[in-house]
């Protein structure tokens, strides 16, 4: 009886340290503590923006059906396309962008975005039957006190359906992806069957087996090699020969030199208190905006694919910036008037927050 009371014993614990990891993981028994968003002012839009990016005087966002593409089972092609929409932060007014020249044969489902040399928009889109993992490029410009966009070339990656995030740019034949899934989803979108998502949530749960990729454009070819790795590679951002990565499960930034060869030196990790998601830059500061609970995730998930009422997933921000010669973090907000937040930009004094799934700007004064 001896071995077994051991063998007991040991399985008792093994479990146990299991339990507690995933318990301190996944955000279990975290509570919320919401502040500084009392003065947040909620509008309403048709169709959510992951991601958002300035331009000028103006918030450019991006909008996708986040839901049909991440959560419902092979549901992608149910999803209405896309477009682009202008945020006043003055007057708190959204509107769509019209685009000129867009082709046909394209969906646009947007992920990250990003605007290069001014008015240089980059969309990473999930287009699936019409178009793979693709990059759409416009020029902006604003006319009669609107926003335009007219449709420069779209660069295609790849056929790995769903695979990319984000996307930073270096120059013009030289960008970086981040990987946030550990294979693609299928021509029809997402697999949630049980055994399907079983083996994804596994492997990023506990291998670092998502990349963050740069990628070559050479006439219409593209070259991609995987330079840094990650549990979940989110937000992605480049300042100078800074690159910036929020790493979702582990709840880190990660900073990285960029050498002359494409390389990626890493120069810190950055713990964040919260989930992380899109990152934006201010004056040398770094905005990462993220979930409070990485928990409330996996129960919104859940929820949505069972076709059942999808919880209320309060979020936030925080700043990065340098103290020193040490890279720190402070949290600035956190709330519950916009659920599972994805973004957040800095205007002038305001703050614009958006999200992956819930259809809303949020609209916050600057905080210090």
């Amino acid at each position: 009886m001896r071995p077994l009371t051991v063998f007991g014993i040991l399985t008792t614990l093994i479990t146990s340290a299991f339990i507690g990891s995933f318990i301190r993981s996944f955000d279990v028994l975290k509570d919320y503590n919401f502040f500084n968003d009392k003065e947040c002012q909620r509008v309403e839009i048709k169709m959510p923006s992951e991601d958002l990016a300035v331009f000028g005087k103006y918030i450019i966002g991006s909008t996708a059906d986040g839901i049909s593409m991440y959560y419902k089972h092979l549901s992608a092609e149910k999803a209405p396309a896309g477009y682009l929409i202008s945020i006043d932060t003055t007057t708190q007014k959204v509107e769509k962008i019209v685009v000129e020249n867009f082709p046909s044969k394209y969906n646009m489902n947007a992920h990250g975005i990003t605007i290069f040399n001014k008015n240089q928009l980059y969309v990473l889109s999930h287009s699936y039957n019409k178009g793979g993992e693709i990059v759409f490029v416009f020029e902006l410009e604003e006319q009669d006190a609107r926003v335009q966009a007219t449709f420069v070339k779209a660069i295609k990656i790849s056929d790995e359906y769903g695979a990319y995030n984000s996307i930073a740019l270096y120059d013009e034949n030289n960008f970086y992806l981040t990987q946030w899934i550990p294979f693609p989803d299928t021509v029809y979108g997402r697999d949630m069957s049980f055994f399907t998502n079983m083996k994804r949530s596994l492997l990023f749960s506990y291998t670092k087996t998502n990349s963050v990729k740069h990628c070559t454009v050479k006439e219409d070819l593209v070259t991609c090699v995987e330079k840094a790795h990650g549990y979940v590679p989110n937000g992605i951002l480049i300042n100078g020969k800074t690159l910036f990565f929020a790493d979702s499960l582990a709840k880190t930034v990660e900073v990285f030199n960029i050498e002359e060869n494409f390389d990626l030196s890493q120069i810190t990790t950055v713990p964040i208190s919260h989930c992380v998601d899109n990152l934006s830059y201010k004056d040398g500061v770094v905005y990462v905006t993220g979930i409070s609970k990485i928990f409330d995730y996996i129960k919104y998930g859940e929820a949505v694919s069972h076709g059942q009422e999808p919880i209320f997933v309060p979020g936030g921000f925080s700043k990065i910036y340098k103290e020193g010669n040490e890279w720190v973090s402070k949290e600035m907000l956190m709330q519950d008037k916009i659920s599972l937040p994805s973004a957040t930009v800095v205007h002038d004094k305001n703050i614009v927050i958006s999200s992956i799934i819930d259809p809303a700007i949020l609209f916050c004064p600057l905080v210090k």
